[in-house]
């Protein structure tokens, strides 16, 4: 369990952490199966280009993937509203 005092002092703190818990959730998904679909031609990804560990998420996946960013955003805009909040990962391809 992370201990906001003891961890998170500041922006880029809240940003380590909160990408941790981001990928941690996507891994978690991949691993338990049924929230990734093979990559179909009209999703607009060229399989040359993105590579052989590519991974399309299910609707639903995305849905809960989306919510969990936009809850990470809002605590860290709570926290440290002087500051702007950067998640990105590799794991996911933000809109």
């Amino acid at each position: 369990m992370i201990k906001p005092s003891r961890h998170i002092q500041d922006a880029s703190d809240f940003e380590d952490e909160a990408l941790e818990i981001l990928e941690s959730f996507i891994t978690e998904l991949i691993e338990e199966g049924g929230w990734t679909r093979p990559l179909e031609e009209d999703d607009g990804f060229d399989p040359d280009e993105v590579g052989d560990d590519f991974v399309v998420y299910t609707d639903k996946a995305q849905r809960l993937i989306d919510k969990l960013i936009s809850r990470l955003y809002k605590i860290g805009n709570k926290h440290f509203p002087n500051e702007e909040i950067h998640l990105e990962t590799s794991m996911y391809q933000f809109p």
